[in-house]
């Protein structure tokens, strides 16, 4: 006990060789602690485990109550931003993506504005649709296989498409400093990031939508499209949420701290499919459901050092993980594209294997925390 607040001193280091640590948490807290006019209270008996806390007297930043997330939604930019008033069911929009959950997404969102997009998964099919019908607004993935969004706007810039009444925003989700002067460089209107943010997607769909085109709506109305369901942290009182799984200890866990458990975080989740936990439900299957297929991808790219579809491939994976709040995953995927775009091959063998073990099971906890398996 006495050892236990010492810089650079760790205990039992022969009984602990496989932790690593330089031994400084600990008087790092006290002196955290310290400043903030506590300590930290230790009780222990040796071999059973230890108990440490504290007590920290603070102001009240706000009133927000903790862990109720439709009060906190109710707060939130995302939950006014639909209750604005835009309403543009006349509006004719479309979403290319090549995946199928960016797709849902975007569909998703929109329809909190009354509008119900055309969606298409490449660049062929976009200029297909474009060739064939007038959109106010074009929402068109940069980073597609084949043919990715900017060879489909050279192309249908050769064909005089789309005409001038067509804003073209891309989607991107490598949203980093100076995004927007390269896709006007590249003929691009305007730039989106993914995973799609309710207020940001607003402010797109007023600059480029015509006033004409703009309904008034009740605010019920409103209100109603955009508040979300319950989530298993603030189901009504009787609902059984629970997910039992006895054997990981998990008996008796809500849906939602199963999910956060396994690295999942549920509040981004929900953040960025506008608060619907039904939406958010049927993304989490459907990314869990994914996970062979993409991974066969990834695999197929990695054996044949294709470092151009692997980067593709991967780069689809950082954007979806990050919807659904798997951010970790998000990370990874981000940093194999970043080595796949410079030509780190060595990173990329370092890391794969890595990658795909974690991928998979964080698809395979999610399919568990739904009831799955």
């Amino acid at each position: 006990m006495g050892k236990l607040f010492e810089s650079f001193e760790r205990l039992e280091e022969k009984r602990n060789r496989s932790i690593e640590g330089t031994g400084l948490g600990m008087p790092i807290v006290v002196k955290l602690l310290a400043l903030m006019g506590s300590e930290l209270k230790v009780e222990s008996v040796y071999g059973e485990g230890s108990l440490f806390s504290f007590t920290l007297r603070q102001q009240i930043a706000d009133d927000t109550p903790l862990g109720d997330y439709n009060a906190a939604y109710a707060k939130s930019g995302r939950h006014e931003a639909a209750k604005t008033g835009l309403y543009a069911p006349a509006a004719k929009v479309l979403v290319v993506d090549d995946n199928s959950m960016n797709l849902k997404v975007a569909k998703n969102l929109l329809k909190l504005y009354g509008i119900s997009p055309d969606l298409v998964a490449s660049g062929e099919e976009a200029i297909e649709r474009i060739a064939e019908k007038s959109y106010n607004i074009v929402f068109l993935d940069h980073m597609m296989p084949v043919m990715d969004g900017i060879e489909t706007l050279g192309k249908l810039k050769e064909m005089g498409l789309p005409g001038d009444g067509t804003a073209v925003v891309a989607l991107t989700a490598n949203a980093v400093a100076g995004a927007r002067e390269a896709y006007l460089s590249a003929g691009f209107d305007d730039y989106l990031s993914k995973p799609m943010e309710l207020n940001r997607l607003e402010d797109k769909l007023r600059k480029y939508i015509p006033a004409e085109l703009l309904e008034k709506r009740a605010d019920a109305e409103s209100v109603k499209q955009a508040e979300p369901a319950c989530t298993a942290e603030s189901a009504p009182a009787g609902t059984d949420t629970s997910v039992e799984s006895a054997a990981d200890g998990n008996e008796g866990l809500t849906r939602n701290e199963l999910l956060e458990r396994c690295g999942v975080s549920v509040e981004n989740g929900l953040m960025y499919c506008a608060g619907d936990d039904g939406f958010y439900t049927e993304m989490l299957t459907d990314y869990a459901g994914a996970c062979d297929v993409k991974c066969g991808e990834l695999e197929s790219f990695y054996a044949a050092k294709d470092l151009e579809e692997y980067r593709v491939r991967v780069h689809g994976l950082k954007s979806v993980s990050r919807t659904i709040g798997a951010d970790t995953i998000a990370d990874s995927a981000k940093a194999l594209e970043d080595a796949a775009r410079t030509g780190d091959t060595e990173y990329i063998e370092q890391h794969h294997d890595e990658f795909i073990a974690a991928y998979r099971k964080t698809a395979d906890d999610i399919a568990e925390a739904l009831g799955r398996s």
